[in-house]
Order: C-alpha cells, then sequence, then structure tokens
C-alpha cells in the first residue's frame, strides 16, 4: 500500500516494448538495477511499468538491443498536475486547504483529562483557563511544565500530573491521594439526607426534585424503606461511575396504603318524639 502511493506520488508510465532482442533489454534493465512491474507479454511484445526516473535512463538500453520503445500509459500525481494545468481554480482550493491544515495544527482544540476522580473536567477546565491555558490556543505557547506546576499548587490532594501534547489535543493525566478521597466519601456520606417510607404501602406517583429514585411506580414498599436516596452518581461519557454528589433528598411521592381505625357506639338510643301542641303567639296593638 505505501509502495504504490509513492509510485503514485512519483509518477511511472506503462511502456511497450519490442523488436529484435527485447529479453536482452530486460536483462541490461535488471543489471543497472531498474525497477520493472507488471511485466506481461502480447502480441508479440512486452508491456511493464517502470518509474518516470528509471524510463529516461532506458534510451541508451533501447539504442544498444535495437528495441522499440512506446509509451503507452501515465499515471501519476505528476501527470494529474499537468492534466489539469488549466484548473487554476483547482489547484489554488488545494494548496489553501494545505495552507489550512497546516494553520489549524499549530493550534490545541481539545484538552482532555483522564484520572480525576473527585473534580470535574469542567471544573479543571475552569482553572486552567484562569492560568491561560484554553482550547484554541497556539500549541508554542503551551508549557507542560508550567501547567503541571499549577495544578500541583492548586490542589493538595493531587499526588502526581503530567501534561503532554498529542497533535492538537493536550493531554493531562491526573492521580489523586485515595485517602482523602475515602475521608471526604464518608464526611459527605454523613450530610447525605435519604426519603425513607414512612408506613408500607404501593407507589403509585413519584416526582423527584433532588436525588436518585430507588423505587418507582407499582413497587411495594415497607416502612423504613429507602425512596429516593441522596447520593447522586456522577458519570464520564463511558457512562462509568467515576464520583458521588450528596444532598438532601427532595420529591413528591403518592401511595395507596391500609389504616386500621377503631370506634365504638351504643346499639341502643334515645329516640326523641314530639307532641302536636300548638304554638300561639299573643300581640298586642
Amino acid at each position: 500500500m505505501i509502495e504504490n502511493g509513492m509510485r503514485y506520488l512519483r509518477g511511472y508510465v506503462k511502456i511497450q516494448i519490442q523488436g529484435y532482442s527485447p529479453e536482452r533489454f530486460l536483462n541490461l534493465c535488471s543489471y543497472h538495477h531498474i525497477l520493472i512491474w507488471g511485466l506481461a507479454y502480447e502480441d508479440h511484445c512486452y508491456e511493464l511499468c517502470m518509474s518516470v526516473r528509471d524510463f529516461k535512463r532506458i534510451r541508451p538500453f533501447a539504442k544498444k538491443t535495437h528495441t522499440k520503445v512506446r509509451v503507452k500509459e501515465k499515471y501519476g500525481f505528476p501527470f494529474s498536475l499537468y492534466n489539469n494545468r488549466k484548473r487554476k481554480l483547482f489547484f489554488a482550493g488545494f494548496i489553501i486547504c494545505i495552507f489550512l491544515l497546516q494553520i489549524y495544527s499549530m493550534f490545541i482544540w481539545d484538552i482532555h483529562f483522564t484520572g480525576n476522580e473527585t473534580r470535574t473536567d469542567e471544573a479543571l477546565s475552569s482553572f486552567l483557563r484562569e492560568k491561560g491555558v484554553f482550547a484554541g490556543m497556539l500549541k508554542k505557547e503551551a508549557d507542560c511544565r508550567k501547567i503541571v506546576k499549577e495544578i500541583r499548587t492548586q490542589y493538595d490532594d493531587v499526588v502526581w500530573v503530567s501534561a503532554s501534547l498529542d497533535g492538537s489535543r493536550l493531554k493531562i493525566q491526573i492521580k489523586e491521594n485515595e485517602d482523602s478521597f475515602e475521608k471526604e466519601e464518608k464526611k459527605k456520606d454523613e450530610n447525605a439526607v435519604d426519603l425513607v417510607a414512612s408506613s408500607d404501602g404501593v407507589i403509585t406517583k413519584i416526582v423527584t426534585r433532588t436525588g436518585t429514585p430507588q423505587v418507582h411506580v407499582g413497587d411495594t414498599v415497607k416502612k423504613g424503606d429507602i425512596l429516593v436516596s441522596g447520593r447522586v452518581e456522577i458519570v464520564n461519557d463511558s457512562k462509568e461511575v467515576i464520583g458521588y454528589k450528596y444532598c438532601h433528598a427532595d420529591a413528591d411521592i403518592f401511595a395507596d396504603t391500609q389504616m386500621e381505625y377503631e370506634d365504638e357506639l351504643s346499639a341502643s338510643y334515645e329516640e326523641k318524639v314530639y307532641d302536636k301542641k300548638k304554638t300561639s303567639f299573643l300581640c298586642e296593638s
């Protein structure tokens, strides 16, 4: 594949040879280290391919062996340029494209973080931006040693960090202190607040505002079960859990429950009977 690409860039020709002694001509080419390929015998003549540079060397051999050489086809980038020499806009666009690619390769277009467990990529990118490191800056202005020093100075729990340029990407690898991370997780876990069921029932509706739901509509729960957790998972682009965020869980949860009710009623009661006495009123004029 690479060899074919180089042949195309340099250009090559397909020639046809015939005459008194074409085999002697081929032997002279081999003796003088002229590379030929695609050799075939058709219609009492040989057809083969060779580079443009070697084609310029075979004239004495053809004359010496009384061989007639005819160019049948021309291939490669130099011939394409010559055939399209009148297409000025095409070449102008090609040159501009190469120029723009060269310009773009001088800039950093992406900052990639790995190993950060307690801090998000956005937080680290914001910190680097304050220090003058951002996507779109010139690569020659990015001092990797200075970046490493700034991160180590800002974050005490970072025990190791490296920065390197890979093409147009700035790669930053971070190693955090796992002991401090576990202590912080434990402290945050103590501040998290979960929502628990106050009685047995079947969930009919749940609207979560903060936290992670642990149940769904139709689930049967018992008193004391966690309905919404105060711990929220933080995932990366690969959907892998890289940390947790702790909060006070908040949600509206509705459930069908059963409640026992007891009351006592008397088996007998007094019935009031009213007489039919008429009531008269005295009016004075």
